[in-house]
């Protein structure tokens, strides 16, 4: 674990280089990512893009929890609603 936070530091440092937004950014990752829950969801859209609904059935957590967990994600990841049918939803 204390390599991985090794990489982790020398990568956001090589990346941010003193820049304040940069840093601020990477505050907010860092306490987005600070949920089990969160890490639970994010290694499951590693494998593929899903729905709420498989999300919740593959971590073991319910929709409505999912569904919050990915409003806190949302900037870091990227999401493409889709209505009953599959079929993307229209503004």
């Amino acid at each position: 674990m204390k390599a991985l936070l090794g990489d982790i530091v020398a990568c956001l440092c090589f990346h941010v280089n003193s820049d304040e937004g940069a840093l601020s950014g990477a505050a907010e990752l860092f306490k987005a990512l600070s949920a089990t829950s969160r890490l639970l969801i994010l290694c499951a859209l590693a494998h593929e893009p899903s729905s709420v609904s498989a999300l919740a059935e593959a971590t073991k957590l319910s929709q409505p929890l999912v569904s919050q967990h990915l409003r806190l994600l949302r900037g870091s990841i990227s999401s493409r609603r889709r209505g009953p049918d599959g079929k993307p939803f229209t503004p």
